[in-house]
């Protein structure tokens, strides 16, 4: 059994603001240990209020890509699955088709024309300077090269796209099949490709996206807005993990509140990101809002009484008993096991708080 006093019993006693018997509490050391009990001095963190949210993972924009149909085609054949890891350039799918090798024709043709076109308007150049040609024969000629030369531009840019060799092609030498490749490093996700499926310019037909570039999005209460400004730390847990949290810091904030949910998008950049977290996942997190420098208490050495908070405080002791004083804390919650304490600057920087058993004391 714990008893309580009102006389002092200790040999080492505390100032005289804390002698009022009234409210000492006085322990033998045996009771002390026979009960568990401990005593915790108030700990110095940087902490503030706690404000709950949750999201989802998503890949940052410029580490996913969506690879579509740039010519018409068949594809002939799928080179990687879902999931593959790929490297920037690595195989993807080839395709095959009419489009392709009439593509390949039209710069052929152009490009055998084109120094025809580029040596007449040379010589009709110089003719018109001599003031030999005629100046409409020398436009004539004038547009007739540039109109060639702007349809070789523009035929080698979509061979490019399309990895074909353009070189061969202006030596004839045309191929019926060209090979898709990856524009980024990433693993393969939502494949809409198999053999023979009919691809159009456009067509959707897969996505690369690095799983560990990611960000999260959080969704905040309107009502919790006030306070939250980029560079705030956050705890991020997976859906339906409490057992530890991946660090993060809020990276942008949208001006905006959604009409339907009431709620402000946030988003969270991860410090580091082990692959615990993948695009798509639902996450709770924890955002630490107006971080502070206070002193903090364990939320066992606390007592709320009659609207108050308590605390026993260790004002003496001797070879055979402690002597504690209920004091007033002024607490603010941070977190379950956790109380920051408002007035710590009417304690002692060393004052001793019982953390075990205070709850039995304060309240008999």
């Amino acid at each position: 059994m714990l008893s309580s006093c009102g006389g002092p019993a200790n040999e080492e006693q505390a100032p005289d603001d804390n002698s009022d018997s009234a409210e000492n509490v006085t322990i033998t050391r045996e009771q002390f240990e026979a009960s568990g009990l401990a005593f915790s001095a108030m700990n110095k963190v940087e902490a503030g209020e706690k404000v709950g949210v949750s999201g989802v993972v998503k890949v940052f924009p410029d580490k996913q890509a969506l690879v579509t149909g740039i010519v018409e085609g068949r594809v002939s054949q799928v080179l990687v699955s879902e999931g593959d890891w790929v490297k920037k350039g690595d195989r993807l799918l080839q395709l095959e088709g009419p489009a392709i090798v009439e593509l390949q024709q039209r710069f052929a043709e152009v490009d055998a024309r084109l120094p025809v076109l580029k040596a007449d308007f040379e010589r009709q150049r110089g003719l018109f300077q001599d003031q030999i040609a005629s100046e409409k024969d020398f436009l004539e000629a004038r547009s007739l090269y540039q109109s060639a030369l702007a349809s070789w531009s523009g035929l080698q840019k979509q061979l490019h796209l399309i990895n074909v060799d353009t070189e061969r092609t202006g030596n004839a030498d045309l191929v019926s099949s060209v090979v898709i490749t990856a524009p980024i490093a990433g693993n393969v996700t939502d494949m809409n490709v198999v053999n023979g499926l009919y691809v159009s310019p456009g067509t959707e037909l897969l996505q690369i996206a690095d799983p560990k570039a990611v960000y999260v999005e959080l969704n905040v209460f309107e009502k919790d807005f006030t306070g939250l400004k980029t560079g705030l730390s956050v705890d991020i847990y997976p859906a339906g993990n409490t057992s530890g949290s991946i660090s993060g810091t809020l990276r942008s904030i949208s001006h905006k509140v959604d009409d339907e949910s009431r709620s402000i998008s946030v988003q969270a950049e991860v410090a580091e990101n082990d692959g615990t977290l993948l695009p798509g996942m639902y996450v709770d997190a924890v955002i630490q809002k107006n971080p502070q420098q206070m002193y903090i208490l364990p939320r066992e050495a606390v007592v709320d009484l009659e609207g108050k908070t308590y605390a026993l405080l260790k004002i003496g002791e001797n070879d055979t008993s402690f002597l504690l004083k209920r004091v007033e804390i002024k607490a603010a919650s941070l977190e379950e096991e956790q109380v920051g304490v408002g007035n710590y600057e009417h304690f002692d920087p060393d004052a001793r708080f019982l953390s075990k058993g205070a709850f039995t004391l304060i309240t008999e």
